[in-house]
């Protein structure tokens, strides 16, 4: 009985001497609390993708001096390293921003959302940035309707570019742009139109008729204003007969006075700028038939197969034309032939 009130005495004093200072001495050690309910809920939080809470209950614990097992310790750094990658992109997001680049902040914020979805700052902030956008959207689109007012169509045009580049998908600013590019377009047809007929017109003064027509007819004109250029089209044509003639007229004087050169050169005048009405055409085919005969009983075989060579070119199936043609061709090779020999046989 008394050797176990000494046992008992002595467990006492060992406790009452060694108690406290293992108390003191370990207080500074981190305890484990993997089973109570701030690790679960740690876990739960990470595993759910409420990163930042995940982090922030994380460090409030360490703080006490407590820690979780390496499991959630894992979980907690994937948590710290999903917040870190997010906030790189919200840093993004800001810098741009700062440089006016809404669509730029937009897309950074939209990319740390897909990191984080649960990222709570990240959707508030492009919340705002959203609502910039819209007022500024708003504002681009309100001065587009005052430059088109104003009609500089071009300059509206480039403010609803801008509009739609800061919000792709609206369709009001689809259709303005589609309406703006189709009304410049339709300018620079209209536009075009005027310059050529301008040309023709200066051609005309010139009495360049076929370049005249040349150029209302490769341009524009006649789609985009075909009632001016068919009517600039019809005074071409009167005009060009009227050449034609005046220059007939002149050929068929010439030939009178003798002066068969001059009336070959009056007949490419009268054939030079472009097609002719039929009846004008055959009266110069049948003076160039004419005067080619005269020009041949001269003897001027090489000037006559010029003449009917040039009006065969505006009546290829003119027969009479082809015979006179094939007869020259004959004399003149003849003439060649005769003074080839006569050469040969002169002493040298």
């Amino acid at each position: 009985m008394f050797r176990g009130q000494r046992k008992n005495r002595l467990t006492i004093l060992i406790w009452l001497v060694l108690g406290p200072f293992a108390l003191t001495g370990c207080a500074h050690l981190p305890t484990w609390v993997d089973g109570n309910s701030e690790c679960r809920q740690i876990q739960n939080l990470s595993s759910t993708g409420e990163h930042k809470a995940a982090v922030d209950a994380s460090a409030a614990l360490a703080e006490k001096g407590q820690s979780c097992s390496e499991e959630v310790q894992n979980a907690v750094e994937n948590s710290r390293s999903t917040l870190n990658r997010a906030d790189s992109l919200v840093k993004q997001a800001f810098e741009e921003k700062r440089k006016g680049n809404l669509v730029g902040a937009r897309e950074n914020l939209t990319r740390a959302l897909a990191v984080y979805p649960r990222y709570y700052w990240v959707k508030k902030l492009l919340s705002v940035v959203d609502r910039s956008i819209a007022l500024r959207v708003e504002a681009l689109m309100d001065e587009a309707q005052y430059l088109e007012a104003q009609k500089d169509i071009e300059g509206a045009l480039a403010s609803l570019h801008q509009a739609l580049a800061l919000l792709p998908n609206k369709p009001d600013l689809k259709a303005g742009v589609a309406r703006l590019e189709r009304e410049i377009q339709t300018g620079r047809l209209h536009q075009g139109a005027e310059e050529s007929l301008e040309k023709a017109r200066f051609y005309l003064d010139q009495k360049r008729f076929l370049d005249a027509q040349r150029t209302i007819e490769d341009g524009n004109a006649l789609v985009v204003t075909p009632l001016e250029a068919g009517r600039l089209l019809d005074e071409i044509h009167r005009l060009r007969q009227d050449w034609a003639e005046e220059a007939l007229a002149a050929a068929g004087k010439a030939e009178k006075t003798g002066d068969l050169g001059g009336a070959f050169y009056y007949v490419g005048v009268a054939l030079s700028q472009g097609p002719l009405d039929e009846d004008m055409l055959n009266d110069i085919i049948e003076f160039s038939r004419l005067l080619g005969m005269k020009l041949y009983s001269k003897g001027k075989l090489s000037q006559a197969q010029e003449v009917w060579t040039l009006a065969l070119g505006y009546d290829q199936n003119n027969s009479k034309l082809q015979g006179y043609l094939e007869e020259v061709d004959d004399r003149l090779k003849s003439l060649k032939k005769i003074q080839e020999e006569g050469d040969v046989r002169q002493p040298r």
